[in-house]
């Protein structure tokens, strides 16, 4: 497993482990069942730290329903503070960006996007 999947596969499960009720998607989908989280990368998707160490970006967009003012606000803001928390406690530094219009599947819902920058190395394989 390269770098980046061992990134993701050590965010999902911080996630998973926050509510029975929130569905968290690994990777992009086509269509989703809110509330949910949406674990995927952000743009740019890595940028050059120091030698031989680049910032990974992952992107994970909390998702609540359908875009409307209330209740999906309060819930949204619930899940990105649950978020942080525990990301913060498994040693993750994220931003966040505020809630806005997401479009999956032709539908509108009402998301915000938290964004992980974590150090990753990449090696290069050796030929035989």
């Amino acid at each position: 497993m390269g770098a980046l999947a061992a990134l993701r596969g050590r965010v999902v499960p911080v996630l998973e482990d926050l509510s029975e009720d929130w569905t968290v998607y690994p990777a992009a989908v086509d269509s989703l069942d809110p509330p949910a989280f949406v674990v995927g990368w952000a743009d740019p998707w890595t940028v050059p730290a120091t030698h031989g160490v680049e910032t990974a970006r992952l992107e994970i967009i909390a998702v609540v329903g359908r875009v409307e003012a209330e209740p999906g606000v309060a819930t949204l803001e619930l899940m990105v503070e649950n978020a942080l928390a525990a990301l913060a406690v498994a040693g993750f530094r994220a931003s966040t960006i505020p809630p806005g219009p997401f479009e999956i599947g032709g539908l509108a819902y009402l998301a915000a996007r938290i964004v992980i920058a974590y150090p990753v190395v990449f090696t290069v394989p050796e030929v035989p």
